[in-house]
């Protein structure tokens, strides 16, 4: 599957705040612009598609319990890591 039809069948951002309970509209919204608008812009509408995933990451974050995220950071260390 292309780069393009990825983004395009994505599920719209308005089932984002029913399910999740916030909008990812202008995530979506930047991510469309650095992919499909005018390439005078992507380089700014990339940043700011960065930037709006940051928040949206940071916003999911804060919603987890202490457990499920020290979960989250033991499940992702390598053991690999651990032998260096």
């Amino acid at each position: 599957m292309s780069d393009a039809a990825q983004v395009r069948d994505a599920p719209r951002p308005t089932s984002v705040p029913d399910e999740l309970g916030f909008d990812a509209s202008a995530y979506v919204a930047a991510a469309e612009r650095a992919r499909f608008g005018d390439p005078q812009d992507a380089s700014h509408a990339a940043r700011t598609a960065r930037g709006e995933l940051a928040a949206l990451l940071r916003n999911v974050h804060e919603r987890l319990s202490l457990r499920v995220r020290l979960r989250e950071f033991v499940s992702l260390q390598s053991p690999r890591k651990w032998q260096r």
